[in-house]
């Protein structure tokens, strides 16, 4: 079952949910009330994003000819996923806790970084999904709230290798969940006492790894020892995000 399949009704049931809201919220009097941050949302978000980390090889082994040798590499692409926000407000302080998972399209390789003597070697790296949880703090005026965040991240990430000529068809893939840090700062705007639209920038960091394979295709069983550096990820993210039911502790402080 794919993203889209799970997120789009999801939606539909959503913004059903925001008219019956809606009428909850407006008093019975005709006044409006006050607007409120507090309250739990569910929303999706989508994206670009950047990163930037090295391949190293410890050992001289089939990919290369000298322990220590390395090349950087850059993935970069789209993602799109889902967020899960709790808001409480107090005065002009919101602060919240906020979990989010994306699928990713990250990609990046490299012919022949390694060594002239391997010139048709090919490299790639992916990163496939990245989800963190994080802490919130923001400043609310009116429709707008300024925020930054920070927290914890994990992502998926998959390294490839490929031999050319000489020894060509020799494979070499190693899977990984990556953890490391996140923070971030964004905005958002109120259109609705129910719907959010925002927009956001994070800076994600895994912490460097080392990964132990052993090759497949054309030669299999040679050990292969990679060294995963740290990976710098930047992303811009657009964000819609609906509050889930009326904010009871906010009608009750107003009573």
């Amino acid at each position: 079952m794919t993203f889209r399949s799970i997120a789009f009704p999801f939606l539909l049931l959503s913004f059903v949910h925001v008219a019956a809201a809606d009428e909850m919220h407006q008093p019975s009097g005709g006044e409006t009330l006050p607007l409120s941050w507090s309250g739990f949302y569910a929303g999706i978000h989508g994206g670009f994003g950047k990163s930037s980390t090295h391949w190293g090889f410890p050992f001289a082994e089939y990919y290369n000819t000298e322990p220590g040798q390395s090349f950087a590499i850059d993935p970069k692409g789209s993602f799109v996923g889902g967020q899960l926000l709790l808001n409480r407000q107090f005065g002009s302080v919101v602060m919240g806790v906020e979990g989010a998972y994306g699928n990713a399209t990250m990609r990046a390789d490299r012919l022949g970084p390694v060594t002239a003597a391997f010139p048709e070697d090919r490299f790639k790296t992916s990163i496939d999904n990245i989800a963190t949880i994080s802490a919130r703090l923001g400043y609310a005026f009116d429709k707008w709230l300024l925020y930054a965040k920070g927290g914890y991240a994990s992502a998926d990430v998959a390294h490839h290798a490929l031999s050319g000529p000489p020894g060509e068809g020799v494979e070499a893939t190693i899977e990984a969940r990556q953890s490391g840090r996140a923070v971030g700062a964004g905005a958002e705007y109120m259109i609705t006492p129910t719907i959010i639209l925002g927009l956001e920038y994070q800076f994600i960091k895994l912490e460097a790894e080392r990964h132990s394979t052993a090759t497949t295709g054309a030669l299999v069983g040679v050990p292969t020892n990679i060294d995963s550096d740290d990976i710098a990820l930047h992303a811009v993210t657009a964000r819609l995000s609906i509050k889930l039911g009326a904010d009871n502790h906010h009608l009750e402080n107003l009573k």
